[in-house]
Order: structure tokens, then sequence, then C-alpha cells
């Protein structure tokens, strides 16, 4: 599993996850952010949902940038659905926020999903 130290002032490390490699772990640095891109989902795929873990800390995840009430959630294990090919959300970044005065360790999962339950 590759590690990433995210060294972001606002956001300039973007990460991007597909079916295949599907998880990375980030230490996130103090106060910043960083972007995930789902890609590769297939046209089995209906939708997708990207996860971030933290052991202990919350981090925000968010659809924006910057925050829009009801775009984004915030918890030590948070998801946020992604959309299938075509869809405006599958080709947009969602947002990994730490808020927090410390660096927080993170990890990213790419999950697909199919409502027929076949790939």
């Amino acid at each position: 599993m590759p590690v990433i130290f995210a060294h972001v002032f606002n956001c300039t490390a973007q990460i991007i996850l597909s079916p295949v490699n599907n998880t990375e772990v980030v230490f996130l640095l103090p106060k910043s952010k960083i972007s995930i891109l789902g890609s590769n989902l297939t046209d089995a795929s209906d939708f997708g949902i990207i996860e971030v873990h933290t052991l202990f800390d919350n981090v925000t995840l968010s659809y924006d940038e910057t925050l829009i009430s009801g775009r984004h959630a915030t918890a030590n294990h948070v998801g946020i659905v992604i959309g299938k090919p075509g869809d405006s959300l599958i080709t947009s970044p969602v947002f990994v926020i730490n808020d927090y005065d410390k660096t927080v360790q993170v990890l990213i999962i790419l999950q697909k999903y199919s409502i027929s339950g076949k790939f």
C-alpha cells in the first residue's frame, strides 16, 4: 500500500484512485486539504464510494473545496458517493480536510458498487 505525505497548502496535492489502485495512506499535515479523484469505474459499476478512515481524529470529506451545508460530512470514518461514468461527480474531485493543528494519518479507499451485484 503506497504511503503519501501530503505537503498541502490550500489544495496542491491530488490522489487518483481506481478499482485496481483503490487505497492510499496519507499523512495530512495540520490545517490542510487534499483532493481525491475516483477514476476507471467500469460500466458495470453503478456508483462508487470514497471512504476516509482515521484512528481517532475527525476529518471532513466534501464535494466542494469550500464547505457548503449539506455537501460534506465530518467523522473519523466517513464516506461520500461518487457517480457512475458520465456523471459529473466521477470527474469532479472530493476533498479531505484536516482542521487540526496536528498531522493526521488517513486511510483513503475507493469502493465500487453495482446495484445488480455483478461486475
